[in-house]
Formats: C-alpha cells, sequence, structure tokens
C-alpha cells in the first residue's frame, strides 16, 4: 500500500514550498510556477523558493468567475 500524506494549509501558515504548493493546487510543475509568478507570490530566500499563499488566493479569487 502507498502510503502518501496530503499536506493541507494551517491557517497560521504564511508561505509554503514550491512542492508542497504543487501538490497542494494538483498541478503540474510548469502551471503552479505560472500561477504563483502572476500572482507575484514567490518569495526567494538565497536558492530556496517559498509561496505566499495570501497572494495566490487573492490572485485565484480575482480571475474565477
Amino acid at each position: 500500500m502507498n502510503n502518501t500524506s496530503k499536506k493541507g494549509i494551517n491557517e497560521k501558515q504564511i508561505t509554503m514550498t514550491a512542492d508542497d504548493f504543487i501538490e497542494l493546487i494538483g498541478a503540474g510543475r510548469h502551471t503552479a510556477n505560472r500561477i504563483a509568478e502572476q500572482a507575484e507570490a514567490k518569495i526567494y530566500i538565497g536558492r530556496r523558493v517559498l509561496i505566499n499563499i495570501n497572494k495566490v488566493r487573492q490572485y485565484l479569487d480575482g480571475i474565477s468567475e
């Protein structure tokens, strides 16, 4: 049996890694990267890339019908 676990968003959580973001939205790496860029939600700390969850939420709310 495959023992995978899905991560959810903790209400106190402000950012998440790009890999966790990809898993969360259930899209491919390219699509998730485009969403994060268009939402201007990427945070660079050295070589590490974090995604600002609140900016992504605002962006997705703004483009949804």
